[in-house]
């Protein structure tokens, strides 16, 4: 057996004598916290390399990382015992379970540690007090802070630094109102106009018409994955979508890619289209349908519009006549 094997072996049975005599004193008692500094002693060297990764990773001080990974061991050892023989016999799971445990505390002290924001105790306290002040007397939680004598800094910052309350619409657009005369000299000025009139309207609520967009834009996303491959391929080239800066693909560049004929190309986008309309139009959403049916309803031919007929080309009178005879 390897010198080495035996202070291992050892270590783990001292551990488990310990997890057992745990489970049995009370805690809190000098017994416990005898054993509480035994059992911190032997997972110490765990701990260690534990805290060296963390501490290498989120620059932190290693010596630091050690006691917060052993103050959460301990913490949740007196609350949530941790059961021995879960290894077998000889052998001790405590010593991963410690890692684990002291791995995680460790990573949240140095991801606070790391932060570029850090509040004192009596910040915090401040904070607290002048909440609750504010909530009594119906007034702004940056009033309460001048009040206690805090800077202006940090008067800005725990209180007028963010946004406390939602602003309704029209009191935005008084605000934008109030100084309308210097910004809209700086917009002509930049020849904007155009966007601020567009931020203007776009204060507005339209979530209802955005939600339908959406869900409109959704079924015919859903139609286009339904179909065959090659006619969503190229249905889907011919609508510009995949495309670099969503231009639309040609028939011919489609069968140069695709390595098929121009009739090929021509044939699969017509069944591809054909395809897609059919299961709009079951749904309601097809061309110049806002709608769909009511139940019971039978769906009636809509009248063309002059602008949406099309002369038909030649030779296609006599292929529908073809098709008809048929």
């Amino acid at each position: 057996m390897n010198e080495r094997t035996v202070p291992t072996l050892a270590r783990e049975f001292v551990l488990e004598e310990l997890l057992h005599k745990l489970r049995a004193l009370p805690v809190g008692s000098a017994s416990a916290l005898r054993a509480e500094s035994q059992l911190a002693e032997l997972v110490m060297p765990d701990m260690v390399r534990v805290a060296r990764v963390v501490a290498r990773t989120w620059k932190v001080p290693a010596e630091d990382m050690v006691q917060e990974g052993l103050v959460a061991v301990m913490a949740r050892q007196r609350t949530h015992p941790f059961e021995p023989g879960l290894a077998g016999t000889g052998r001790s799971a405590f010593p991963s379970w410690a890692m684990r445990l002291g791995r995680q505390a460790m990573e949240r002290a140095a991801a606070t540690w790391s932060s570029p924001v850090h509040l004192t105790d009596h910040a915090r306290k401040a904070v607290r007090r002048a909440k609750r002040s504010a909530a009594a007397e119906g007034v702004a939680v940056s009033s309460v802070l001048r009040r206690q004598g805090l800077e202006a800094a940090a008067t800005y910052v725990l209180g007028e630094g963010t946004v406390t309350a939602p602003l309704s619409l029209d009191e935005l657009l008084a605000s934008r109102e109030s100084t309308a005369d210097s910004r809209d000299a700086a917009v002509d000025r930049r020849g904007g106009v155009r966007a601020s009139v567009e931020l203007t309207l776009s204060l507005v609520d339209n979530t209802a018409e955005r939600l339908a967009t959406v869900a409109q834009r959704e079924a015919v996303l859903w139609a286009l994955y339904r179909l065959p491959r090659l006619e969503r391929q190229v249905v889907q080239a011919s609508m510009g979508l995949g495309r670099p800066d969503g231009q639309e693909a040609s028939t011919r560049t489609l069968a140069v890619e695709l390595r098929l004929s121009l009739a090929q190309v021509a044939r699969l986008r017509e069944r591809g289209l054909a395809r897609l309309r059919d299961h709009l139009n079951v749904q309601g959403l097809g061309p110049g349908e806002s709608a769909g049916p009511h139940t019971g309803a039978v769906r009636r031919r809509e009248v063309a519009s002059a602008r949406s007929v099309r002369r038909p080309r030649q030779g296609q009178m006599a292929f529908l006549s073809l098709g008809e005879g048929a």
